[in-house]
């Protein structure tokens, strides 16, 4: 079980380093990947070296960040946020968002299975 500790700048420290992140991009698209270092990702994306979808999207903000998995688990949860739609991601993130906080299940033991049930996702991981 990863270990988590909320730092002045908000960012979480934890065993297991890998997030997924969503960001939201100055044309008001998401854009959802997996990291590290958050803070260092971030600033990659806003000096146009990082993905190329957010390049010409600049400036990008964080919407939404969860820390303390494995880079496997990370990359299933990134993948299954890339294909819910946009109407979906914003959905998954309203319901994430306005639960309070000693109801949030940590993503990373999120059922994916449940995302495909209320988002409607057909990708099966």
């Amino acid at each position: 079980m990863p270990s988590y500790a909320a730092g002045e700048d908000g960012c979480v420290a934890v065993n297991d380093p890998w997030s997924v992140y969503i960001l939201k991009c100055a044309d008001d698209t998401l854009y959802c990947g997996v990291t590290k270092n958050l803070i260092k990702r971030l600033a990659e994306h806003n000096a146009g070296r990082g993905a190329k979808y957010t390049r010409g999207r600049r400036p990008c903000s964080i919407v939404i960040t969860v820390g303390g998995m494995s880079q496997k688990t990370a990359l299933r949860l990134e993948r299954k946020v890339k294909s819910l739609r946009r109407d979906q991601k914003v959905k998954f993130l309203e319901n994430y968002l306005t639960m309070p906080p000693e109801d949030l299940p940590p993503l990373s033991k999120l059922d994916l299975e449940a995302i495909d049930r209320a988002y409607g996702s057909e990708t099966d991981l």
